[in-house]
């Protein structure tokens, strides 16, 4: 079975499409999220205060063996490695966010050879500093093979005509929190439109 601490990017079970596929199956809460533009990491620091974490899982130079995903990046041969990195965001002590970014070798030159110096630094912060990166339209996915299932979605962003890949995939503690702090700005407002009212 397939667990949180498993997913990747570039696993057949992951059906990616575009998001109007996917309307029908889909929260409110959860198109609101998965379609959001900007950082992540800044949304999940937003959502946990002080109780946000980056955990990295895992990083490597792999191979792409699927040729639909390794064409994905586009002129780049089957001989070449990739680098691989699987972190997590965890907010309040629970897995909120699992991420997975791939770099082709040939994209390892520049301004982003800087992700071989991340540590538990998150991508975001890097990526969204560069005024010169473009980011294609989302992707969603979903997996049955995931116990509870998880939409994430991915997208590819270039820097200087280099290609890098990051998914994002989405547990069932993150939509939760975001319904939980949605209910309660929803409460506050209803009481300060009580205390306007009676005053």
């Amino acid at each position: 079975m397939i667990t949180p601490h498993t997913i990747d990017i570039i696993d057949t079970d992951w059906h990616w499409s575009a998001p109007t596929d996917y309307e029908a199956e889909l929260r409110p809460v959860e198109t609101r999220e998965l379609l959001r533009e900007g950082s992540l990491t800044a949304r999940a620091k937003q959502l946990a205060g002080n109780s946000f974490q980056l955990e990295v899982r895992d990083q490597c130079w792999r191979q792409v063996n699927v040729e639909s995903q390794l064409m994905l990046f586009g002129q780049v041969a089957a001989s070449k490695r990739v680098w691989s990195r699987k972190i997590a965001m965890l907010g309040h002590g629970e897995d909120w966010i699992l991420a997975h970014t791939l770099m082709p070798e040939t994209s390892a030159e520049g301004a982003l050879s800087a992700v071989f110096d991340l540590k538990n630094k998150p991508l975001g912060d890097f990526l969204f500093e560069q005024p010169q990166l473009l980011r294609a339209s989302f992707e969603l996915g979903c997996s049955q093979q995931i116990i509870p299932q998880m939409w994430g979605r991915r997208s590819m962003f270039t820097l200087h005509s280099k290609p890098i890949m990051v998914a994002e995939f989405f547990t069932p503690a993150f939509f939760m929190e975001v319904e939980a702090q949605d209910n309660n700005k929803a409460d506050a407002e209803n009481i300060a439109e009580i205390y306007s009212v009676e005053g």
